[in-house]
């Protein structure tokens, strides 16, 4: 009986952890929204050909390669002989924790107790 209550248990914990586990690998995305590229745009920095980058919530892909000087304003959606806007973009959503597990409680008539294990029955 001990046996079968711990076996029930380890498995509950292990679909748990699982559960857990693909949890943590999931993210979403707004609706119609691509996710933000993972750098984002700044000056005094050369890009290349093809490079995507963020900049005030649109994904950028520059046209040419080029360094960003900070006077030449080469900002993506400015200089459109640069950059071509790829459209909005989203930072993906946390990823939503999965519900813990009730603890077990004791109840009223084994006073908190674990009962004692009858593995033999009495033959009459």
């Amino acid at each position: 009986m001990i046996k079968e209550t711990q076996a029930k248990q380890f498995g509950v914990m292990r679909a748990l952890s699982l559960a857990v586990l693909l949890s943590i690998g999931s993210v979403s995305y707004a609706a119609d929204s691509k996710p933000c590229a993972s750098n984002n745009w700044t000056t005094d920095r050369g890009y290349t050909n093809s490079s995507v980058v963020t900049y005030r919530g649109h994904n950028y892909e520059a046209l040419q390669a080029h360094f960003a000087f900070a006077n030449t304003n080469w900002i993506p959606g400015s200089a459109t002989t640069m950059w071509k806007d790829l459209g909005a973009c989203a930072a993906p959503s946390a990823p939503q924790a999965a519900a813990a597990a009730p603890a077990p409680t004791a109840t009223a008539s084994s006073g908190g107790r674990r009962a004692a294990s009858t593995t033999r029955r009495s033959r009459i």
